[in-house]
């Protein structure tokens, strides 16, 4: 690699094997992400209820779901 970096441009990207595309782990990370967030926010304890920051948590997943969205289409 070059000092001054490597692009990769095109429609969409691929990296890794015929069968495997190391940048669909990113788009399953988010995911992830997401869910665990919104489990987060929903989690309760009886007789404490849900966390208070739990409109903070349904952010993030939301983010997280902006996120991937953005990226998606560019991810071969």
């Amino acid at each position: 690699v070059a000092s001054g970096g490597q692009q990769i441009m095109g429609p969409t990207v691929h990296i890794g094997s015929e069968s495997v595309n190391t940048l669909t782990m990113m788009l399953d990370t988010i995911d992830l992400l997401a869910e665990l967030a919104q489990q987060c926010a929903s989690h309760s304890h009886p007789s404490v209820g849900t966390p208070t920051n739990a409109g903070a948590f349904n952010q993030t997943a939301a983010k997280a779901g902006q996120t991937r969205s953005k990226y998606q289409n560019i991810i071969a």
